[in-house]
């Protein structure tokens, strides 16, 4: 609507949206009476989403095994909540190979007579989730120490890729993740939060 009328402003979000828009459409402009109800409906909805995002830490932050899964880099409180209520008891699967069946991670398989085919994860199960899990494994690679990461890595010549992952992911594993803290966890890393756990 704004844009028909020349007015334009860069991409913002919440208050700082409204703030652009008001700027633009000062007393007197034939599109204030149409605006300015708009503008009074979007703030109200921003608010009610506040709301519930609070409402969503709230729950995440009260059971343990979510907590846990939030020290897992990018997994954030959606993805912890939703992983553990697609789940549910853990008790009724028999390994971990089966929720990745159960969520459609696993590949289609193709067999007839010497013939054995592993074709892509079947997408069977909760879609959603899958797509949480997909975001959260694309995000714990930007959640590394990077200055530590490169600075350990810049140090040493490998002999092949192989060598370099391997050491990258011993970094990530046995350093790193033990030693994060979370702010979900009160600022406690992975280590300290199960040691207190263990003395409680």
């Amino acid at each position: 609507m704004l844009k028909e009328y020349g007015l334009q402003f860069g991409r913002s979000i919440g208050a700082q949206f409204r703030r652009k828009v008001v700027e633009l459409v000062v007393d007197g402009h034939e599109l204030l009476p149409v605006i300015q109800p708009l503008v009074t409906i979007h703030e109200q909805v921003c608010r009610e989403q506040e709301k519930l995002d609070r409402q969503v830490r709230r729950l995440a932050l009260g059971d343990e095994t979510t907590r846990r899964l939030m020290t897992v880099p990018g997994v954030g409180v959606v993805t912890a909540l939703t992983f553990r209520h697609t789940i549910d008891d853990p008790s009724r699967f028999r390994s971990a190979a089966n929720v990745g069946a159960y969520l459609g991670l696993t590949p289609r398989r193709k067999q007839s007579g010497e013939t054995d085919i592993n074709g892509r994860v079947s997408r069977w199960g909760d879609r959603l989730l899958r797509t949480y899990l997909y975001e959260a494994a694309s995000g714990a690679g930007t959640a590394v120490a990077v200055t530590s990461l490169t600075e350990r890595t810049a140090r040493k010549v490998y002999r092949t890729r192989d060598d370099a992952r391997a050491d990258v992911f011993d970094y990530i594993e046995r350093f790193y993740k033990p030693r994060r803290r979370h702010s979900t966890l009160g600022y406690l890393s992975p280590v300290e939060f199960e040691e207190q756990a263990m003395l409680a």
